[in-house]
């Protein structure tokens, strides 16, 4: 059949059939050929030089933080959790603990022994993570810690955990603190650049990059921008805290206070008492420590009968609450005799039970009896803590219906040096004069033109206490027996009025006073609902949290990795030298 009698599908089929069987001849006759070695050398060079230079891409990524920053190693609410961000968690939360465990024995161990850093914090600051059991008393539900080979959970564990959860609790309050409309103020701002300054400057004086420094404080990725990125969520992830703390507070009725006061009066009233105590040894006490002593210096202390006998001694010349100190500067041992050069030594105000939890329950029975009036005194043994109690009582149990105040002040501290054995040289009374004059000098001045503004501004510039200094030396809403007694004293006298100044002296130096005002929440109330509160927000934050941990997806593989290798650097790093296997 011709062309001109098929079909346009027959022909199209026919020429089809041509074109692979001659594709087909071709193949057979290239499979017949030996390989060409120059193309093979040619493909295996491009694959080489495109795996060299996907690997160089790759170090050059991980080296500047890129893949730490993007690989995410969890993901809670919606919130992916990047490497970095896993790794800056880590290095704070092991910092924290750090730092407050040493801070707490270096400065604490010579007054209560050595380990008072651990007591504190359940951490051994001696002691790398992984070389430590964490404390199952610090088990919560909200979050557990346990051992990755089901064995006994260390810190290096809770670490590891504390990183993720810390991470998504943070990334959860800042979303709801954007939501609620919830802003940094000028000081958090102002903190945060003052934090990146530090960082700076310390970077540059150990001869690094700030980008290099935070790499090596907080964790590979973390560079500049992501750490004041996490501090500014961090910031704000607070801020809506205290709001949702604040609105808790709020909440609470008035209804609820009456109630709660109700149910247990005696909790919330407090007494202002004086109270004097003696320690005493038991003979056989004294005796055995001698023996073993050769400094023999408890011995100084006496028997349970001698300090008994003083006690009563003391008593029977107690005639007012201002003689009871002076008193109780006279039988105390030459050690103690400067606790009571101010009438802080033995006074006791606003006290509740709780604050006298230690007292033996004789001593509170007969302390918040409802029998008690003022000028009672009593001697009361108290075995458990080897002391005797002198007391007067002031001011009997009663509701505390004080209003609190605020007050401003300058403080010019007293001057003082160290002998050469290290011990404190107090100032003289020509010293103390000195700084006197120089609070009045500066009130007389201040009074030419008066003004709360006016002396925050002062205050600012001049007072040497460092807690009320950039407040304009303001101390806001506090009530009775939260200051030195000369201040409340001052501050709390039934005269005082808006704008009252004054000069006054404590045992730390000269305050020019400015009164401010009083309050309108009497103690008990405060007390009361700022407890109730507390509580609210407590079981809002635990069942918050345990949410928050519970929807953690985490690729565990990955976080176990990190967690080891940030463990692995922290025994062989930068804190080789603080930290002990």
């Amino acid at each position: 059949m011709s062309n001109e009698q098929k079909t346009p599908a027959e022909i199209y089929r026919e020429e089809r059939k041509e074109r692979i069987a001659k594709a087909s001849k071709k193949s057979a006759k290239k499979a017949l050929r030996a390989p060409n070695a120059a193309n093979i050398s040619r493909v295996i060079s491009i694959i080489l030089v495109v795996v060299i230079a996907l690997g160089a891409c790759w170090g050059i990524l991980d080296y500047t933080g890129v893949i730490q920053r993007t690989v995410s190693v969890a993901n809670a609410g919606g919130d992916r959790v990047s490497i970095a961000e896993y790794n800056y968690y880590y290095m704070q939360s092991f910092n924290q603990i750090y730092q407050t465990a040493s801070y707490y024995e270096s400065n604490y161990a010579s007054s209560y022994g050595s380990g008072v850093g651990k007591q504190y914090t359940g951490f051994d600051y001696t002691k790398t993570p992984d070389a430590q059991e964490f404390p199952s008393s610090m088990q919560t539900e909200a979050m557990a810690v346990t051992a990755l080979d089901g064995g006994t959970a260390t810190w290096a564990d809770y670490f590891r955990v504390a990183a993720l959860n810390m991470a998504a609790q943070v990334n959860h309050f800042y979303n709801e603190a954007v939501k609620a409309g919830v802003t940094l103020s000028e000081d958090d701002n102002k903190e945060i650049e003052e934090n990146l300054t530090t960082m700076r400057e310390t970077a540059t004086k150990y001869n690094y990059s700030l980008n290099r420094y935070l790499t090596i404080q907080c964790g590979d990725g973390v560079n500049e921008h992501l750490y004041k990125e996490l501090m500014t969520h961090q910031q704000l992830a607070a801020a809506y805290y205290e709001k949702l703390q604040n609105d808790q507070s709020a909440a609470v009725s008035e209804e609820q206070i009456i109630a709660k006061y109700n149910e247990d009066t005696t909790v919330y009233d407090s007494i202002d008492v004086r109270l004097f105590s003696i320690s005493y040894k038991d003979a056989a006490e004294a005796t055995e420590a001698t023996e073993s002593d050769t400094t023999a210096k408890t011995t100084t202390l006496p028997t349970s009968e001698q300090a008994l006998k003083t006690a009563n001694e003391m008593l029977a010349k107690v005639t007012t609450s201002e003689a009871f100190n002076a008193l109780a500067a006279t039988y105390a041992t030459e050690d103690a005799k400067s606790n009571y050069e101010s009438e802080d030594g033995s006074f006791i105000r606003n006290a509740t039970k709780s604050k006298l939890s230690g007292m033996t329950e004789e001593g509170k029975n007969w302390l918040f009896s409802t029998e008690r009036k003022a000028g009672d005194k009593t001697v009361i043994k108290d075995e458990t803590n080897s002391s005797i109690y002198v007391f007067l009582m002031v001011t009997p149990v009663h509701r505390n219906e004080t209003l609190p105040v605020s007050v401003r002040h300058i403080l010019f501290n007293y001057p003082s040096t160290t002998d050469d054995d290290g011990n404190t040289v107090k100032a003289t009374a020509e010293e103390k004069a000195a700084t006197r004059k120089k609070a009045e000098d500066m009130l007389a001045s201040f009074l030419t033109n008066p003004s709360e503004a006016a002396f925050s501004t002062l205050a600012t510039d001049n007072t040497e206490d460092t807690g009320s200094k950039e407040t304009g030396g303001l101390y806001e809403n506090f009530y009775p027996g939260e200051m030195v007694y000369s201040f409340d004293a001052w501050s709390f006298d039934p005269a005082r009025k808006a704008g009252d100044t004054a000069v006054i002296e404590s045992p730390y130096g000269a305050h020019i006073m400015y009164f401010v005002g009083t309050g309108t929440e009497a103690s008990w109330h405060s007390t009361i609902k700022a407890s109730l509160g507390e509580t609210a927000f407590n079981s809002l934050i635990e069942t918050t949290s345990a949410e928050i941990n519970k929807a953690i997806k985490s690729t565990d593989w990955l976080v176990n990795r990190r967690a080891d290798s940030l463990n692995r650097y922290i025994k062989t790093g930068i804190y080789a030298s603080k930290t002990t296997a």
